[in-house]
């Protein structure tokens, strides 16, 4: 069970589509069955299924581009009604123009498109909010919760522990508290720690992980609050913040109200489920693709490489990927063997006398990238995304630039907006200014700025 109430999606979709197939059929009934309508074409059961099928598909389209699988800590059923409702209305509307437009008189055809429409609102909402009803009656009793912990206990973690202690339905259970002062008023049986030391909290083994963090902290502390969100940005949760009164007050916090506590995500997630599914297939038929098309010129290009200097054709090298994981990234190499062998790790530097004759232009064309597609392949990156670094520059800028662990919260990739924006690392200040590109990636990754990378990435390597 807690899988699914991680996972809401595959519930969701299953839930939608018996909505749209339901819809359907029983539409086909009262166009042909119930005697309300004039019948001059004999449909039977077996076209009726075909077009339930074809029509859900449509139906499954406008829901995904609403983000109606979209990951949400928590969705009441006002919500779920009124987010199924606006769609169902779009979805309506689009077949309305499409189809019915050109009479304005009320058909019977624009009836039963109106009950269509209907139904699918009634079947698609009462199924979400009885799943939500579900979900509610398992964090009652204990069951599939988030694990928590509260950073900031005054007066509003306090009243946040309460709100969250007599409402278990919203489903947080409280682990530990993070106090930036001594306070008398934890609550026994909670571990706690320092503000300076909270980072323990997090390292302790547990059954289930740590998944999120809610700042508590009171709006003087603003500092201190930036300094928590980085630190706590380094770890695979999710971090919920309360907002103070003045960013409410002039729109500049969105929140949602948690039984009269308002909180805000900060790094909320953009991709849906969803769409992550369909850009790993990208990945996947880009990748095979370009390999059994470019065979050929990889061979070249390793033959070349051969011939201009001593050493293999590929590059190997340990690279820190999503949530910190290390894979091997392969490259086609550009500099003499063993370059780093008494420099240790290095950046490449302008005219670097490290790079070959041939490796300059690989590296300026971009080519010297392509055996990466192996690593999209398998699942290591896709092809739009940050790009991958080495352990001991991850470690350093971490500790030295806010923020940067922020990147490692998604797949690296081939190419990113950072990396046609401004190219090679050459200094820290550089890791600076291309670290806004990957955070402005993140804050706005979608499918047209994908491909918009797309393109820029060939025009860049033409």
């Amino acid at each position: 069970m807690k899988w699914i109430i991680r996972h809401r999606a595959p519930v969701l979709l299953v839930i939608d589509y018996i909505s749209f197939m339901l819809a359907y059929l029983l539409v086909h009934e009262l166009r042909y069955s119930s005697g309300l309508f004039d019948n001059p074409i004999e449909a039977s059961i077996q076209d009726a299924l075909r077009n339930a099928a074809v029509t859900s598909f449509y139906w499954l389209v406008v829901f995904v581009f609403r983000g109606m699988y979209a990951h949400k800590l928590s969705t009441s059923r006002y919500e779920a009604f009124v987010e199924v409702g606006k769609t169902t209305t779009l979805g309506t509307v689009i077949i309305f123009f499409l189809l019915l437009f050109p009479s304005p008189i009320i058909t019977s055809g624009k009836l039963i498109l109106l009950s269509y429409g209907g139904l699918i609102f009634f079947f698609s909402a009462t199924g979400r909010i009885l799943f939500r009803n579900v979900i509610r009656a398992c964090f009652h009793r204990g069951i599939g919760k988030y694990q928590a912990i509260i950073v900031g206990f005054g007066k509003r973690g306090q009243k946040l522990y309460r709100t969250l202690t007599d409402v278990p339905e919203f489903g947080y259970e409280i682990v530990g508290i993070v106090c930036s002062e001594e306070n008398d008023n934890v609550p026994r049986g909670i571990e706690n720690a320092p503000l300076q030391d909270f980072e323990k909290l997090m390292n302790i083994e547990r059954n289930d992980p740590i998944e999120i963090v809610l700042i508590s902290m009171e709006p003087s502390d603003r500092d201190t609050i930036l300094s928590v969100i980085d630190r706590v940005s380094r770890y695979p949760v999710r971090i919920m913040i309360i907002p103070d009164f003045y960013q409410i007050l002039v729109g500049l916090a969105r929140s949602q109200q948690l039984y009269g506590v308002p909180l805000i995500e900060m790094f909320p997630s953009l991709i849906s489920p969803v769409y992550s599914v369909f850009k790993r297939v990208v990945d996947i038929v880009i990748s095979l693709m370009v390999f059994l098309v470019g065979w050929w010129f990889f061979l070249i290009v390793g033959i070349l490489i051969r011939l201009d200097s001593k050493g293999p054709a590929l590059y190997r090298q340990k690279r820190v990927g999503y949530r910190g994981k290390e894979f091997t990234l392969y490259k086609f190499r550009t500099m003499v063997q063993d370059a780093e062998k008494k420099t240790g790790a290095v950046w490449a530097t302008e005219n670097d006398p490290r790079i070959t004759r041939l490796g300059k232009f690989l590296r300026v064309s971009r080519i010297d990238e392509f055996p990466q597609l192996w690593n999209v392949l398998i699942g290591d990156m896709t092809l739009v995304g940050p790009r991958p670094e080495r352990k001991v520059f991850v470690d350093q800028f971490a500790k030295t630039i806010p923020f940067y662990s922020r990147r490692l919260n998604a797949k690296p990739g081939i190419t990113g907006w950072a990396q046609i924006r401004r190219g090679y690392d050459t200094d820290v200040e550089g890791v600076r200014e291309k670290l806004q590109f990957d955070l402005f990636y993140l804050e706005n990754v979608s499918l047209s700025l994908d491909l918009k990378i797309v393109m820029n990435t060939f025009w860049v390597m033409l």
